[in-house]
């Protein structure tokens, strides 16, 4: 398994609200980003779910790494685990 060379966590959401005039309209438009050890790491995310997604996802790599431990490597789960990460860390 390769080592992973994530952003430490924790990563949190930053939603920023623009006002925005068109078409002699105006509107708000919201920007989601993810933020860990002050620096942006994901930008302009449309979609808040999708920031909240990502913002979870170093907790939830903790968790399946600490899960593949209890699981017998010839069981299903450790094979569906070990994909799992393999796809997080990009092989």
């Amino acid at each position: 398994m390769g080592e992973p060379k994530f952003t430490e966590s924790p990563w949190k959401v930053d939603t920023t609200v623009d006002e925005l005039w068109g078409d002699d309209v105006w509107y708000l438009v919201e920007y989601h980003s993810v933020i860990a050890n002050d620096e942006t790491i994901a930008s302009d995310i449309s979609s808040e779910a999708n920031a909240c997604l990502i913002a979870a996802a170093p907790e939830m790599y903790a968790m399946l790494e600490d899960m593949l431990a209890r699981f017998a490597e010839e069981s299903v789960e450790y094979g569906m685990i070990q994909k799992l990460l393999a796809k997080a860390r990009g092989e």
